[in-house]
């Protein structure tokens, strides 16, 4: 997943124009949020900021935190890009390990859809 796919709309926004990808293969980690969603997700940021979250509702959302933050790195796989550039390239004999779950920038995505659909 490139750290700019959720604001990339590739081919879906008439709004936004595409941004860059390193390859063609990115289009697996396809992940735009869309204009609405990043708008409210603002407006939301905003709204948060002026309340204090209570202590039940944090052990609430933790562990859906915890795994959102697992899937987001996860999905940033072991080459980390941003546009059209390689950030981070590392390769290790570990990541072996990962390899069934081949397009790991779907996860990312995974993580969107339980926030959504199960945390009422």
């Amino acid at each position: 997943m490139n750290l700019l796919a959720p604001f990339n709309p590739m081919w879906w926004s008439l709004l936004l124009k595409n941004m860059p990808v390193v390859t063609e293969g990115q289009n697996d980690g396809f992940n735009y949020l869309g204009v609405g969603v990043l708008v409210m997700g603002i407006w939301a940021i905003y709204e948060l900021s002026k309340r204090t979250m209570q202590a039940a509702t944090f052990k609430k959302l933790l562990p859906l935190g915890v795994v959102c933050i697992g899937f987001t790195l996860f999905a940033l796989s072991n080459k980390i890009t941003m546009g059209d550039a390689v950030l981070i390239d590392f390769k290790s004999d570990l990541m072996n390990l990962f390899a069934p779950f081949q397009s790991s920038g779907r996860f990312f995505l995974a993580c969107q859809l339980h926030a959504t659909f199960f945390n009422h």
